[in-house]
């Protein structure tokens, strides 16, 4: 029997142009809480988390560089 494989996005980042010309950046991500609650108080709930926050907080970062960007051009 073939193990099956399961697969979640934990964080995306999608950026979008709107009719406007203005940009749009939208950041997702599973809640922590969430996850934590769903795989219980175990090393991947919290290596998951960790991934998460880790992401969100270089979402700041992103969305800087970004508009510095813009700002060049």
């Amino acid at each position: 029997m073939t193990p099956r494989t399961k697969e979640a996005i934990l964080f995306s980042t999608v950026v979008s142009i709107n009719n406007d010309g203005n940009l749009i950046t939208t950041h997702e991500s599973l809640p922590p809480e969430g996850i934590r609650k769903a795989l219980g108080d175990d090393y991947y709930a919290h290596l998951i988390s960790a991934i998460v926050r880790h992401c969100k907080a270089d979402s700041i970062y992103f969305d800087e560089q970004l508009r510095n960007l813009l700002r060049s051009i």
